[in-house]
């Protein structure tokens, strides 16, 4: 059986500094979350390889933005449960690091993808705590998202 970049266990790190590595682990989570709309294949491709380098190089701040990356890009393409292994994963690493901006991106991203597969009380936790740190932050809701305040 295959497994996917999201799901696969992370390799050993190799924690000697690259600046290429760092340069090229930069410019593929730019460009996956440019092409994001447009082409959600492409972002996911490239979401994928940012994981790899970011678990290859031992960054985490990297792997937590490439698993955002790659779940909203499977929200995307409706690979509901694809996106939700990612996104929690994300929202572990965010956790991890204590970084509450990808931490709230991927709250939205699973409660958009329990919603789509009927799960609405989950959907429901997930949202509101998206919501309730967006308030708090004091960030702007994406339109998309499908629970919003007035």
């Amino acid at each position: 059986m295959r497994r996917n970049a999201a799901t696969a266990k992370p390799s050993a790190p190799d924690r000697s500094p690259d600046p290429a590595a760092s340069r090229r682990l930069l410019r593929l989570n730019s460009e996956a979350e440019e092409c994001m709309r447009a082409e959600p294949q492409r972002a996911a491709r490239l979401a994928e390889q940012a994981l790899r380098l970011a678990g290859r190089i031992g960054d985490p701040h990297a792997e937590a933005l490439a698993l955002r990356h790659l779940g909203n890009a499977w929200l995307l393409q409706s690979r509901y449960i694809e996106a939700l292994g990612a996104l929690r994963r994300g929202l572990d690493a965010a956790r991890a690091l204590r970084h509450e901006m990808i931490e709230g991106s991927c709250l939205n991203g699973i409660g958009i993808a329990l919603m789509r597969l009927g799960e609405f009380e989950g959907a429901l936790v997930h949202l509101r705590a998206f919501l309730d740190m967006a308030d708090r932050l004091k960030v702007s809701v994406p339109r998309t998202t499908p629970l919003r305040r007035r």
